[in-house]
């Protein structure tokens, strides 16, 4: 499943924390800002943070930080939209075994979780003591 995720929503705190806590591959395309206010204008849907180039370019500051700590970035600088290739051999390569990893280590988590859920876990409870 692949959820498209708008720069605000990245960047709010409760999604994040729940993005990282998921550990939920997430990907960032990276542009400048000078094409990413180029693209807006190429777009046909009207973006209120269009109106102000100068407000526009200290939000992408602002939120780059945040952006950056996505587990994959894909440089798409230079690129036409219609031609962008997300993924050259070496990323897809590189996400193949990323996701790997983490549908493994969320299957580690699980059942670490299911373990401490168990109710004969419990402290206290001398059933499976060994003597």
């Amino acid at each position: 499943m692949v959820l498209a995720l708008g720069g605000g929503a990245f960047v709010e705190a409760n999604n994040a924390s729940l993005l990282e806590t998921a550990a939920t591959p997430t990907v960032y395309l990276d542009a400048p800002p000078d094409e990413l206010w180029r693209r807006c204008a190429e777009d046909s849907v009207e973006r209120p943070l269009r109106r102000d180039e100068s407000a526009f370019r200290q939000l992408y500051e602002t939120r780059r930080p945040r952006y950056l700590r996505a587990r994959l970035q894909i440089a798409t600088g230079g690129q036409e939209i219609e031609r962008i290739d997300l993924l050259n051999d070496r990323d897809r390569e590189i996400l193949q075994q990323r996701l790997k990893t983490l549908v493994k280590e969320r299957e580690q988590l699980q059942a670490q979780l299911k373990l401490l859920a168990d109710p004969a876990r419990t402290t206290g409870d001398d059933r499976d003591a060994t003597f």
